[in-house]
């Protein structure tokens, strides 16, 4: 035995440098596969054992993440499966984030997805601005909404074309401001709420990089030609440092004692701060075109938010079972937006939204109902083809 093993040693011999994170996984997932149940075999000579599982171990190394993921998912279902701190989810999840991957074939990338472009709360109150209506028989109040359906594709040179609908029928948002609705006496939503249809134009070529990476001056940050994300590290301290320093250049002007480490920031500027940090992870994950590697390292940040909270394993507006972790859960204000969302089996932003009453979630957004590679912009998956704003 003692020589065979000698063998085996020489024939395979210590890595000369550290094993990379990803074959680390794989190898962990493989070690801790599903139990198959016991059958019948004849006996294999424990060298030929040992041989083979060398041999296994070098060739799922480098196979295919897909064939090992199941054993990473699961640890991210259980992470993220209870209410808590945020951070061992969003550890999880980066680590499902590194190995996911598009299906399909070609250099554009393919995005449908869901925004509710329109709002209204009803109510027996008196009106309290816009994007409220009074209702005499709504003593609970409820809310409104019409949902839109976006396509997106994005060229590998950062161009694209943008297509939606108009809001759509109008419905209550949530179950409970279905019983509000029902216990207000089931009025006409379609008369109720306004339905105007100016978003126009319904379709349009744009630069995607300025369209996708612009919100709280991110764009104006980052290289306008080739790829925008080149200057950000995928390294999470280092990565943590550059939103940090970003956010502290773009709104921590008007305070002079403020320091990028928030010593010196007034109550007001840190919280702008911690906003514009938590909406730039946000914005690149969004992003279609965002790397896997810098996609795990966003998401580990989010989790280590301070005090950002994981909600648990709930269901999105289309009933995905998803993660959620409010980045702002104790400080946030009522509707305000601060959740965000992820598949547990890919990291994948799902949606976004804010906290509603009693506990429940008004989304905002739905990302990625459709999610793949084509040859062309305009082309759409197979599964889109027949009816593309289903």
């Amino acid at each position: 035995m003692s020589s065979e093993l000698d063998r085996l040693r020489a024939a395979y011999a210590p890595l000369d440098a550290p094993v990379p994170a990803r074959t680390r996984a794989r190898l962990d997932d493989l070690l801790a596969g599903p139990a198959r149940p016991a059958r019948r075999a004849r006996l294999v000579p424990l060298v030929a054992v040992g041989a083979l599982a060398l041999v296994a171990i070098a060739v799922a190394a480098l196979l295919p993440a897909s064939g090992t993921r199941v054993p990473v998912v699961a640890s991210a279902r259980a992470a993220c499966a209870h209410p808590g701190a945020a951070i061992d989810c969003g550890r999880a999840l980066s680590a499902v984030s590194a190995g996911a991957t598009v299906p399909g074939h070609g250099d554009v990338l393919y995005r449908r997805s869901t925004w509710t472009p329109i709002a209204f709360t009803i109510s027996a109150r008196a009106s309290r601005g816009p994007n409220h209506i009074q209702l005499s028989s709504a003593h609970t109040p409820f809310t409104v909404v019409r949902t839109a359906s976006e396509e997106l594709w994005l060229a590998p040179d950062g161009q694209g074309r943008e297509s939606h609908t108009d809001g759509g029928a109008a419905h209550p948002q949530t179950a409970a401001d279905s019983a509000a609705w029902r216990a207000a006496g089931s009025p006409d939503l379609e008369k109720l709420v306004p339905n105007p249809q100016g978003m126009r134009p319904l379709t349009q070529n744009l630069d995607a990089r300025v369209a996708y990476l612009g919100a709280n001056g991110l764009y104006d940050f980052l290289p306008h030609d080739g790829d925008p994300l080149r200057p950000i590290p995928h390294d999470p301290a280092a990565l943590a440092t550059w939103l940090r320093e970003r956010a502290f250049k773009e709104r921590a002007g008007n305070d002079p004692g403020c320091q990028p480490d928030g010593t010196g920031c007034n109550p007001g500027v840190l919280r702008t701060l911690k906003d514009t940090y938590a909406g730039d992870i946000q914005t690149l994950l969004a992003y279609p075109a965002t790397p896997p590697d810098l996609r795990a390292a966003l998401v580990d940040l989010l989790g280590r938010i301070p005090g950002a909270r994981s909600l648990g394993l709930v269901r999105d507006p289309i009933g995905r079972q998803v993660a959620a972790i409010d980045v702002n859960a104790g400080s946030s204000g009522y509707g305000e937006p601060s959740i965000i969302a992820l598949d547990p089996g890919t990291g994948e932003l799902r949606a976004t939204g804010a906290p509603g009453p009693h506990g429940t979630i008004r989304w905002s957004t739905t990302y990625a109902i459709t999610t793949q590679r084509v040859a062309a912009v305009g082309e759409r998956p197979a599964d889109t083809r027949r009816n593309p704003h289903s």
